[in-house]
């Protein structure tokens, strides 16, 4: 998740420089988007379980590291649209809220 996360941002901020959008681009993001929705950004898509529970405490100030806020960041800024399968980590954004963390 850390490598995917990296080299996501990295194709967005190249698909925002590049003069022509390469499809290669595009394509290798939308595998990259699939392959954190599988795993609802932060679950084991074979066991459902949370794959590194420091992935939900949202860490101030942010670092290389993955986390489930770095992800959901991601999607907007790049305007990926709704899915589904964000809603777990957009209630664990909104506990943290509540819970003023």
């Amino acid at each position: 998740m850390h490598t995917t996360i990296s080299v996501l941002e990295g194709l967005w901020e190249l698909e925002g420089t590049y003069r022509e959008n390469d499809e290669r681009i595009l394509q290798a993001r939308k595998k990259a988007h699939e392959f954190l929705l599988i795993h609802h950004l932060f679950r084991s898509d074979r066991t459902g379980k949370i794959i590194n529970p420091k992935w939900t405490r949202l860490p101030f100030p942010q670092r290389w590291y993955y986390d489930t806020l770095r992800a959901l960041d991601y999607f907007r800024d790049c305007n990926a649209g709704k899915d589904q399968r964000m809603a777990e980590a957009i209630e664990v954004l909104m506990s943290k809220e509540k819970d003023g963390q």
